[in-house]
C-alpha cells in the first residue's frame, strides 16, 4: 500500500473531491464528438501492442520512410549503373531542336544504308540526338525509328549493329515512359529476353536494362513475364556470370518482379526467395542494396514471412546491419521492421541472432540520428514481447545505453519519440519485478518529462500518456506510488486543458480509470 500521511477518513474526503472535480470534466470528454477509434492493423502489429493508436500513425510514417528509400536506390542504380551513365551523358550538339529535327531523315533510314559503318554511324547520332538536353525522342519515333530498329535486331548479325540499336531503345525507354507499351505490343519484349541468352556481357547487360524499364512500367508486362516462363532465364544469369555489372543489373531487374504485394506469384517464394537468400552472401554492395528492397517487398506480404525465416534470413540480415554502409543498413532494417512485429516467435529468432547488442553498438556508432530513429523504430517492437523475452532486453542493458545516448546529444523529434516508445512498450510488457528495474533506471521520468513541455505534442506525450495508462491498469498501488511521486497526474489534468480533441480524449480516460482505481483502493482500505 502507499504511504498515507492523512488518516483514512480524511484522506477519502480529499480523493472523493478530486473525483467531483473530474467528473463534470469527464463528462465533456465523453460529449466532444471524438473520432472513432483507428482500425487496429492486425496484419503489421500485435494485439497487444497499444490499441488505441499507438502504432498506427508510425507505421504510416515508416512505410512512407521505406518507400522514399526504396525509390531512392531504384534510381541511385540507374545513375550509378556505368552503361546507362555512359550513354545518357548529355551532349550538346550546338543544334537546336529544329535543326534536329530537321536532320533526323538522313540518319532514320537505316535500310536503306548500304555499310555497317555508315548504320553504326547513324545510330550513334541518333543517340547523340536523344541525350540532347531537349532530345527530339517524338520526332525520331515518329519518323519510323522503332520499325528500322525491329529490323535490325531479327535480321542483322553484327553485334556493333545490334548493340547500338538497344542503347539507343535503353535511353528512349529510360527517358519517356510513353513508348514501353509500342515496345511491348510490337513483339521488342520476346527479342530482349532472346539477347539474354547470348554469350556477350555488354549485350547481356544493355538487355537486362531494356527489361527492367519495360517490366517496371506495367504489372501486365510482369505478368506476360512470368505466365511465359522467362524467370529460369534470369536467375540463370547470376550463376553463369559473376561479372560485377551483371549481378548488379540483374539483382535490379528482380526488384522490379518483387514489387507487386497484392499480386501473390508462386515463383517468388519457389524460385526468388532462396536465389535472394544466397545472393545475401555477395561482396557487391549494389547487389546486397537491391536484395534488400527485394526482401522488403517479399515480407510486406505477411504470408510470406515463415518461409524467408525458415530460410535463415533473419541472421544474414543482422549481419548486414554492420556493413559499414548506410544503404546497406537502411535496407536490411526495413526488411526486420517487416518481419518484428508479427508474433513472438519472430522476435525470439532475432533475439538469438544477437540483435540487441547489434542495435547498441549501431546506436553508439552512427552519427545520423534518422538512421538512429530508424533502429529504435525495431527495437520498439521488439519490446511488444512477452515476459520472458522481456528478461533478454532487461540483461542487455538496452534501457541504460539509450538513455545514457540521448543524454550526450540534443534528439530530433523522431529519435525522442521512438525512444519513448520503446520504454513505454517496455512497461506496458513487463512484469513487477522488471517493472521496477525500468522505473530505477529513469524510464518512467524519461517519459514524464514530456508532460512538462511548453510546447504540446501529441506525438512526443503518447508514449507517456500509453505507459500511465498500463500502469494504472496494472491494478498495483505501488504504480499509483511511482506516478504520483513524479506528479504524471497532476500534469496530465493540466493537460485535460488543452483543445487537441486526441489528447482531451486520451487524458479523460486515463483520469476516468485512476478514479475508478481510487475508489477501489478506498473500498479495500474501508473494509480492511
Amino acid at each position: 500500500m502507499r504511504q498515507q500521511t492523512l488518516e483514512p477518513f480524511i484522506l477519502s474526503l480529499v480523493i472523493k473531491e478530486l473525483i467531483q472535480s473530474f467528473f463534470s470534466r469527464l463528462i465533456l470528454c465523453k460529449m466532444s464528438g471524438f473520432d472513432k477509434k483507428l482500425k487496429q492493423r492486425k496484419e503489421t502489429f500485435k494485439k497487444r501492442t497499444d490499441q488505441e493508436q499507438s502504432m498506427n500513425k508510425r507505421i504510416e510514417s515508416t512505410i512512407q520512410i521505406s518507400k522514399l528509400n526504396r525509390e531512392k536506390l531504384l534510381n541511385q542504380k540507374r545513375l550509378n549503373d556505368f552503361t546507362l551513365r555512359s550513354l545518357t551523358e548529355t551532349h550538346d550538339l550546338g543544334l537546336n531542336l529544329e535543326q534536329m529535327i530537321g536532320k533526323i531523315p538522313q540518319y532514320i533510314n537505316l535500310g536503306e544504308q548500304t555499310s555497317i559503318e555508315q548504320k553504326k554511324s547513324s545510330l550513334i547520332q541518333l543517340r547523340k540526338y536523344m541525350c540532347h538536353p531537349t532530345p527530339p525522342i517524338e520526332a525520331i519515333v515518329a519518323y519510323g525509328f522503332f520499325e528500322e530498329v525491329k529490323n535490325i535486331l531479327r535480321f542483322e548479325n553484327n553485334f556493333d549493329l545490334i548493340f547500338e540499336s538497344m542503347k539507343c531503345l535503353a535511353i528512349i525507354c529510360e527517358k519517356s515512359t510513353n513508348y514501353i507499351k509500342y515496345l511491348f505490343d510490337d513483339g521488342f519484349l520476346v527479342l530482349i529476353l532472346e539477347f539474354l541468352k547470348q554469350e556477350n556481357h555488354n549485350l547481356i547487360e544493355i538487355s537486362l536494362l531494356c527489361l527492367g524499364f519495360i517490366l517496371k512500367n506495367n504489372i501486365q508486362y510482369r505478368d506476360f513475364f512470368f505466365e511465359n516462363g522467362y524467370l529460369p532465364n534470369i536467375l540463370l544469369l547470376f550463376e553463369n556470370y559473376s561479372q560485377a555489372n551483371i549481378q548488379r543489373t540483374n539483382s535490379w531487374v528482380i526488384t522490379i518482379l518483387c514489387q507487386d504485394k497484392k499480386k501473390e506469384r508462386k515463383e517468388i517464394i519457389g524460385s526468388i526467395l532462396p536465389c535472394l537468400i544466397t545472393l545475401l552472401d555477395s561482396q557487391n554492395i549494389e547487389v546486397l542494396a537491391d536484395v534488400c528492397l527485394s526482401l522488403y517487398s517479399i515480407t510486406r506480404n505477411i504470408k510470406n514471412i515463415p518461409s524467408v525465416i525458415k530460410l535463415g534470413t533473419i541472421p544474414k540480415l543482422v549481419n548486414l546491419l554492420l556493413q559499414n554502409n548506410t544503404t546497406i543498413q537502411s535496407g536490411s532494417l526495413s526488411v526486420l521492421s517487416n518481419i518484428v512485429s508479427k508474433t513472438d516467435l519472430y522476435i525470439q529468432i532475432l533475439l538469438e541472432s544477437n540483435i540487441l547488442s547489434t542495435f547498441i553498438h549501431l546506436l553508439h556508432s552512427t552519427k545520423s540520428q534518422t538512421f538512429k530513429s530508424e533502429i529504435l523504430f525495431v527495437l520498439s517492437n521488439i519490446c511488444t514481447c512477452n515476459e520472458q523475452q522481456m528478461q533478454w532486453i532487461i540483461e542487455s542493458d538496452l534501457l541504460n545505453q539509450l538513455l545514457n545516448i540521448l543524454s550526450k546529444i540534443v534528439p530530433i523529434h523522431s529519435v525522442y519519440v521512438e525512444a519513448s516508445w520503446i520504454i513505454s512498450n517496455m512497461i506496458a510488457n513487463s512484469n513487477s519485478e522488471q517493472l521496477e528495474y525500468i522505473i530505477k533506471c529513469g524510464g518512467l521520468e524519461f517519459l514524464a518529462k514530456s508532460l512538462s513541455s511548453t510546447i504540446i505534442d501529441y506525438d512526443l506525450i503518447h508514449p507517456c500518456l500509453s505507459a500511465t495508462r498500463k500502469l494504472i491498469k496494472k491494478n498495483n498501488p505501488k504504480n499509483l506510488q511511482f506516478l504520483e511521486e513524479l506528479e504524471v497526474f497532476q500534469r496530465i489534468e493540466i493537460l485535460f486543458q488543452n483543445k487537441n480533441p486526441q489528447i482531451q480524449k486520451k487524458v479523460g480516460k486515463i483520469l476516468e480509470l485512476y478514479s475508478k482505481n481510487v475508489k477501489n483502493e478506498i473500498f479495500t482500505e474501508e473494509n480492511d
